[in-house]
């Protein structure tokens, strides 16, 4: 067989194919609100406008206040009304509490293994209990208090030490804010004014670039069965960051244990140390 007749058999034989699964899931999928057509494959992707508050407003006055729309291979109902949002959000709140995990947050959080992704379920109920009863209930936020008085004296004098000079508020209390969660997690914080102000800011960029990541429109997300090829990079991107924000585990490791002694004489317990006891 010519390679040119091979091709065009081979691609009617695919559109076909892809016309038969439409059909056969058009009979045994229930009937979906209303919404754009779309175009084969990509459905209304190319449609999207980028401010889609407004482009789902325009959608909503003509075909009501919930409607579908084809996203890749992904299927997206919108409601736009607050009787329906009440009803989805309040009064069944189990039936929609699971979500497609996005390609960038499953290599953030390791697979989506977290409270934020992992499915309504067993598990999830299992890391809810323990963030309100183990780590946020009032008895551990009292028992680390120490730790956050302690982070509030270290930045005041700290300011207090640089008058006379100008004195990024901002940066400072995100390096406080991020020394009392260090140091609550695992009992490290970053020591040395200089060295703290530098790894603050570092962090700071790299928070700023996860957030920017995560919101970032991924071919891999509405086409799951490209996810492995990574075509924008935008995985392995997040891949690096995320290493950069856990850093090395044997660094936590050292930092862990030359904590443990001053811990124990506080009678305080870190969230990690929770974390061990539980698991």
């Amino acid at each position: 067989m010519e390679p040119t007749t091979f091709f065009y058999t081979f691609l009617l034989t695919t559109f076909l194919i892809y016309i038969a699964h439409l059909l056969i899931r058009k009979k045994r999928t229930p009937p979906l609100p209303p919404g754009p057509i779309g175009l084969p494959l990509v459905g209304s992707l190319p449609f999207l406008d980028p401010s889609l508050h407004k482009y789902f407003a325009d959608l909503s006055k003509k075909y009501g206040p919930i409607f579908s729309l084809q996203l890749g291979s992904k299927l997206a109902v919108v409601i736009s009304s607050s009787s329906l949002a009440r009803a989805v959000l309040q009064e069944h709140d189990n039936t929609f509490a699971n979500r497609d995990v996005p390609e960038t947050g499953r290599v953030f959080s390791y697979g989506g293994n977290d409270i934020v992704w992992t499915p309504n379920g067993p598990t999830w109920r299992m890391l809810r209990r323990i963030c309100v009863h183990e780590m946020l209930s009032p008895q551990s936020l009292d028992a680390v208090s120490s730790i956050r008085q302690q982070e509030t004296r270290s930045t005041m004098r700290h300011i207090h030490a640089s008058s006379g000079n100008k004195v990024d508020i901002g940066a400072e209390m995100f390096l406080n804010v991020m020394n009392v969660v260090t140091n609550t997690m695992w009992g490290g914080t970053l020591e040395g004014d200089k060295e703290g102000e530098s790894v603050g800011k570092d962090f700071k960029e790299v928070v700023a670039n996860i957030i920017d990541l995560l919101g970032r429109p991924n071919v891999s997300d509405f086409f799951p069965v490209l996810a492995p090829f990574d075509l924008q990079g935008i995985q392995s991107k997040m891949a690096v960051l995320r290493d950069r924000v856990l850093g090395s585990d044997e660094g936590k490791e050292r930092e862990t244990e030359r904590k443990d002694t001053e811990i124990e004489k506080r009678g305080e317990k870190r969230f990690l140390e929770i974390f061990f006891i539980i698991f």
